[in-house]
């Protein structure tokens, strides 16, 4: 019918979104005002991989005890895991539905927008202007 309505509230400057296979909303929240860019002030909460819905939840706010920078993408699989992007520290990781967190590459600049093969046996990653790598 053409109308929009507000589906979630207070979402931290929400980038990307899933749903994962259990049906939750799991977000990319990007920590709220500024920090963005540089120069601008710090951010008003940490960045993180959440759930947005039915409950909110975090499920990762740092890597090895360093808070994450800005993150930008994910990408839920079959099973439950997220993949998701680091821009600033060249990183794409994955969250495992066991809750283990690990980094998939430290070498991918500018990772950005990811997402995963039919047959989710290829994740690819935009990286700026080198164009989209496929990671095997």
């Amino acid at each position: 019918n053409g109308r929009i309505t507000l589906y979630l509230e207070d979402t931290n400057e929400t980038g990307g979104i899933a749903f994962d296979p259990k049906g939750r909303v799991i977000a990319i929240e990007r920590g709220g005002v500024g920090g963005s860019f540089q120069g601008q002030p710090p951010r008003a909460r940490t960045p993180r991989l959440s759930v947005l819905a039915p409950k909110k939840e975090t499920l990762a706010d740092n890597f090895e005890g360093k808070t994450f920078a800005v993150l930008a993408d994910l990408v839920s699989d079959k099973h439950g895991g997220v993949y998701f992007t680091e821009p600033a520290a060249s990183s794409v990781y994955y969250y495992s539905p066991s809750g283990k967190l690990t980094r998939v590459s430290s070498d991918t600049a500018a990772a950005n927008g990811i997402m995963l093969s039919r047959d989710e046996k290829i994740l690819y990653v935009t990286n700026g202007p080198a164009g989209i790598l496929a990671h095997k």
